[in-house]
């Protein structure tokens, strides 16, 4: 009969490196410090270290050992923390650093715009010197309404100028739109979620005078204003004439009435037309 024993020693049977990073994770901001530990519980074990561009250490023979650099300077850090021991084979754990500078955005344009109906304009949201640029979302608002999201794909750890472009075609259901655009970038759950907005850029949308009648109906009593809008931006000055004289549009009309005006509209473009005027009885 045999016996056979199994001896496990003091070390103990590990199926991972036996150290922790605490934090396993930071997101600093440019020039600022960190601290992180490395620590292990394991006490026969021949030092633990800290490989980095900044802050790096030898082996101690400690438990504890923090990484600590007073004021961050580069973008591409990848500090690991090695272990060594007689008894266990030598491993690393490296930590994730994420290094970021705020958002700052550079107007689109210094003055607003006025447009004519039908033309077109490129706005410019340029965020300057920003990283890390893949968690950055600019967001355009006309008003309060979103109209485009761009985010970015570039990988790179170093600040760039990024922009995002709107395109609007002027009309006359816009106006007066007012644009905006906002620039985010999420670092949760190691960081901050950071904000900014550009200030409002306005656009005046010229359009008319538009005469939205050549031959009008209408009930006695009823007016060449409410029935015949004369629309525009800016507002057109408007002249009704009948038989070469004034009319005010706002009179009530009567059956005599009837006839042929003429509507001269100042605007944008000077508009002039003829119109059939037919004044039905109650």
């Amino acid at each position: 009969m045999f016996v056979v024993y199994f001896y496990l020693s003091s070390i103990g049977v590990h199926a991972s490196c036996p150290i922790e990073l605490s934090p396993p994770s930071v997101v600093v901001r440019y020039g600022e410090s960190v601290t992180v530990n490395c620590t292990t519980s394991e006490t026969l074990h021949t030092g633990i270290g800290w490989e980095a561009t900044q802050g790096g250490t030898g082996l101690e023979q400690v438990n504890i050992l923090p990484w600590t650099v007073e004021r961050l300077t580069g973008w591409d850090y990848s500090p690991s923390c090695y272990f060594a021991s007689d008894f266990h084979e030598q491993c690393v754990k490296t930590l994730d650093v994420v290094i970021y500078k705020n958002i700052n955005i550079k107007p689109s344009s210094e003055s607003d715009k006025v447009l004519k109906e039908g033309d077109e304009i490129q706005l410019l949201c340029d965020i300057i010197n920003v990283a890390p640029v893949q968690n950055l979302t600019v967001t355009w608002f006309k008003g309060n309404n979103v109209i485009q999201r761009d985010t970015f794909d570039n990988r790179t750890k170093i600040p760039v100028d990024p922009f995002s472009e709107f395109t609007f075609r002027a009309t006359r259901q816009d106006a007066f739109p007012l644009f905006r655009c906002e620039a985010d970038m999420d670092l949760r759950p190691g960081g901050p979620k950071l904000h900014v907005s550009s200030p409002g850029y306005s656009i005046m949308v010229q359009f008319g005078p538009d005469i939205s009648c050549s031959v009008i109906e209408l009930n006695e009593k009823e007016t060449l204003e409410e029935t015949c809008p004369v629309k525009g931006n800016p507002i057109p000055h408007v002249k009704w004439l009948k038989d070469g004289q004034l009319f005010d549009p706002k009179t009530p009309l009567r059956r005599e009435d009837a006839g042929i005006y003429t509507v001269e509209a100042d605007g944008l473009v000077n508009v002039t037309r003829n119109i059939s005027v037919l004044v039905l009885c109650e």
